[in-house]
């Protein structure tokens, strides 16, 4: 590993021979305040240098990157680190899916009260592809199963949790398959179909 460099912890599948890590700034007391990421190859070597705020492994070759410190803009880049298409929502949100699956990377949007206002599938090339969008919506599941996924619904309640959760199924060519019949758990987003 180079010299005060970490994995970020976003390394479940190495692709494209690239690892994320964190390299760390010290101060004068041997704090780390604060740092930058970029990629190792699997020899240890710094490939991307550091110089985005957070980044997620490659997957399908393209990789989520953080540019802006309050994690506002979300940036697609090949192990090349060229950049594909530049987002305006961070991809760390509840409905985001940080990789791309299926040809596909899944981003949620966000109204200004906080709330998920739809989550939206593009393709390889930062086209949108897919928009779901339904009522009390909270997360999809990726990845998708013979074109098909779940989603989930549900109110806030005033622990912070939801109430009434629910799940349906949609897929990218066809839209929403079925209301939100079934009975689920909000952990249930994260479960293959």
């Amino acid at each position: 590993m180079p010299e005060n460099c970490y994995l970020t912890g976003h390394i479940a599948t190495v692709e494209d021979g690239l690892i994320p890590v964190w390299q760390a700034v010290f101060d004068e007391d041997e704090w780390a305040e604060e740092g930058l990421c970029g990629y190792i190859d699997l020899e240890g070597n710094l490939v991307i240098e550091p110089q985005y705020i957070w980044a997620y492994a490659f997957h399908e070759g393209r990789a989520c990157v953080v540019t802006d410190s309050e994690y506002e803009q979300t940036v697609i880049i090949t192990p090349e680190n060229e950049v594909v298409a530049v987002f305006p929502d961070a991809a760390n949100r509840l409905g985001s899916s940080y990789e791309y699956r299926n040809g596909l990377l899944q981003l949620a949007h966000y109204t200004d009260d906080d709330d998920l206002a739809y989550i939206v599938y593009f393709n390889r090339n930062g086209e949108e592809v897919f928009r779901l969008e339904t009522e009390n919506l909270y997360n999809a599941q990726v990845p998708f199963s013979n074109g098909t996924a779940l989603y989930l619904t549900g109110k806030d309640d005033p622990y912070g949790g939801f109430t009434d959760q629910r799940s349906g199924l949609f897929s990218v060519e066809a839209g929403i398959l079925t209301p939100p019949v079934f009975a689920t758990r909000a952990s249930d987003g994260r479960l293959d179909f």
